[in-house]
């Protein structure tokens, strides 16, 4: 009976009962209970005890049995890696898979996401040394993707069980220069003078329970490299009629805001003497906007200007304090102003007819600094006021609101991508 024939061994070591799973290419059986590395090759002779440490959990045990990518595998063999950097320790599960016509490949198992691993027969290749020299990111392109460098990692063995076409060792460390496009990884390690290429992708909690049959339940709480992004079923409604909407909403303000007011109330000017004084609004349609605007010329002083209007009937509508007041000076950072010789006051008028505006000086007074400019007191005060304003202050409101709705599932998208490429090595953001 040949190898491949054989279905079942006795451990050589401690004696326990072993499945054979994984083919004709298994070179290496570790025992699950004793630790033992038995040569499959030499009748599974005992060579060395390989684990001295605990089994670590797993929802794939071996002999575990399911369908990726279209083909069915069986779980032969499970390795733990490890790799230290910084200081910290980071642990992943290989499964060793195999399938009777497709070979072998891994399922990896990376707090709590899964990804599937196989050989890749291309002519791309990034060394470490080219990563480590490079001044921009290595891109390489395969099958007409792109892939952008994302990490150098040195990671060694750290428990091993089941059968492997190669022989495993603490010893033996291996360095995987990867590099990643939107849909896969390709990995790129060297052992002597044999290179190696791997492709992976990423398998969702849907994907495994449609072809593994149970829900493992898993629940990673951080995003995967090559996580692709979640969007909705309406998504790209939302985003492009939101869009349009907030469009929509800037053309119609714009519009509102463009369209033509009428003076009711010619700019007079008139000196401090003049005040109070009091002018006539006439034509006024009820319903309309109705816009008072003060314009004084002083410098470091200030001016509270009382405004009342009556409507039709001489009755007090409003009465309301605006202050025109300008400051400037100069300190070791330079000159500076602030303040504003402009105010205004708006009112809607509820009837049709004449108004009348009434303007008093209701207190003044100037500022001294030692870097300011001398107070001057205002002496020619410009009043005016139009009519039919509309107001289009809340439709600049709804397009933010709509672009704000139209780019959230962008900003999605450019967070994820973002948290995709979080751990790579490269410094630059080019």
């Amino acid at each position: 009976m040949t190898l491949t024939a054989v279905k079942a061994i006795n451990c050589t070591s401690c004696g326990a009962g072993l499945d054979v799973l994984g083919g004709g290419r298994v070179t290496t059986h570790i025992c699950p209970y004793c630790g033992t590395e038995l040569d499959a090759t030499d009748n599974y002779r005992a060579l060395k005890r390989f684990n001295d440490t605990a089994r670590p959990k797993t929802p794939f045990p071996i002999g575990t049995q399911g369908t990726i990518h279209g083909v069915d595998y069986t779980v032969i063999g499970l390795l733990e890696q490890v790799e230290r950097w910084a200081g910290r320790t980071y642990a992943w599960l290989d499964h060793q898979l195999y399938s009777p016509t497709h070979g072998y490949a891994w399922l990896t198992l990376d707090q709590g996401h899964c990804t599937f691993s196989r050989r890749h027969r291309g002519s791309v290749w990034i060394s470490k040394h080219q990563a480590a020299r490079a001044e921009h990111r290595p891109v390489v392109w395969d099958a007409g993707e792109k892939f952008r460098y994302y990490e150098t990692s040195t990671h060694e063995v750290h428990y091993a069980e089941g059968e492997f076409s190669w022989r495993p060792s603490r010893k033996d460390r291996t360095t995987t220069v990867s590099a990643m496009s939107d849909t896969r990884m390709l990995s790129f390690s060297a052992t002597g003078t044999e290179r190696e290429v791997e492709q992976t992708f990423f398998l969702s909690a849907e994907d495994i329970v449609k072809g593994f049959g149970f829900d493992p339940g898993l629940k990673p709480d951080w995003v995967h490299p090559l996580e692709p992004h979640k969007s909705g079923k309406n998504t790209g409604f939302q985003m492009y009629a939101s869009i349009a909407y907030a469009l929509v909403c800037l053309i119609v303000a714009g519009v509102i805001a463009g369209a033509p007011v009428r003076h009711v109330l010619p700019t007079l000017e008139a000196g401090r003497p003049d005040l109070p004084l009091e002018a006539s609004l006439p034509g006024v349609k009820a319903g309309e906007l109705v816009r008072v605007n003060l314009a004084g010329n002083g410098i470091n002083t200030w001016s509270e200007l009382e405004l009342e209007v009556s409507d039709p009937d001489d009755e007090l509508l409003f009465s309301t304090i605006r202050a025109v007041e300008r400051y400037n000076g100069r300190d070791s950072e330079g000159s500076w102003s602030e303040g504003s010789n402009r105010a205004r006051a708006t009112f809607r008028a509820p009837f049709d007819g004449d108004y009348s505006l009434s303007v008093a000086l209701d207190g003044d007074g100037d500022w001294r600094s030692s870097g300011g400019s001398s107070p001057t007191a205002w002496t020619s005060l410009r009043i005016s006021a139009t009519a039919g304003h509309k107001t289009w202050g809340w439709m600049i409101w709804a397009a933010l609101l709509f672009g704000l709705m139209g780019g959230w599932p962008l900003w999605r998208a450019w967070r994820h991508n973002r948290l995709r490429w979080r751990g790579s090595d490269w410094e630059d953001d080019d």
